[in-house]
């Protein structure tokens, strides 16, 4: 199902920028838009990551607003410690009750609780053709997404909330999802040809950094390199991901063995 937006003023979008190439991907998007954004961003001091991601961040903004193609106002982020985010026991049970079926980060339960109270968050959450999305899993089991055209923002898909369990509404029906089948590489092609694939290559996604570099072993190292953007990553980083390739079958084997 498609739905179409008419907007006749300057709109403000909310984005959560994480400073990685999904959401990233999103802003420069935006970027040549006459709307205004407004990033968000989720600290928690227990992620090594966080300062790689915050530094990234401040690159990329000044760099969007000294281009030439930039149409939008872009705010300075709006920071919240996940910490602070308030409690709600029915998100927080929803939530639950998907990750007892699907594979669930517990990121989703906090992400839920602070999305209840900004207007229709953008998520950059991206699965390509959607065949291994475990977001896209969970919500096709227990509902359905349609798609949105908007003329000030351009396409996204929402949860639909007519087909939807009580609990896919509470956890994933706040957000927007602007990039959902989009792929890396389509990402990266299309920002080649719009000139911004230097401030793409500015993004970071390493959760357990090694000398300041993408360590090559951790969930998004791995992500990126499954999914064509190798380059990213150094030869060291990329050693250690053949490496972690060859050991974990073998701990694996052995686990399972004994």
């Amino acid at each position: 199902m498609t739905q179409i937006q008419n907007n006749n003023k300057k709109v403000v979008v909310n984005v959560l920028w994480t400073g990685g190439w999904d959401s990233t991907f999103r802003i420069l998007q935006l970027s040549t838009k006459d709307i205004i954004i407004q990033p968000f961003y989720l600290k928690d001091d227990n992620r090594k990551s966080q300062n790689f991601e915050l530094n990234a961040i401040r690159s990329i903004t000044e760099d969007i607003r000294n281009l030439a193609s930039t149409q939008c106002t872009i705010r300075d982020v709006i920071f919240m410690n996940v910490s602070d985010i308030n409690e709600d026991k029915d998100i927080t049970q929803a939530y639950k009750n998907l990750a007892k079926k699907h594979r669930l980060g517990i990121q989703y339960e906090w992400l839920a609780r602070y999305s209840k109270n900004i207007n229709n968050l953008e998520i950059g959450d991206e699965n390509g053709r959607a065949i291994d999305s475990i977001i896209l899993s969970a919500i096709k089991a227990n509902g359905d997404i349609k798609r949105i055209v908007d003329d000030k923002k351009g396409e996204y898909y929402i949860i639909d909330k007519s087909v939807s369990s009580k609990d896919i509404i509470k956890v994933f029906g706040n957000y927007h999802y602007p990039i959902l089948y989009y792929s890396k590489l389509e990402m990266k092609k299309e920002a080649e040809e719009k000139g911004f694939i230097d401030l793409m290559n500015k993004t970071w996604f390493c959760h357990t950094p090694i000398d300041n570099q993408p360590c090559g072993r951790c969930v998004p190292c791995v992500g990126t390199i499954k999914k064509g953007l190798e380059y990213r990553l150094s030869k060291a980083a990329l050693g250690r991901y053949r490496r972690k390739k060859i050991i974990d079958p073998i701990k694996k084997h052995l686990y399972t063995k004994f």
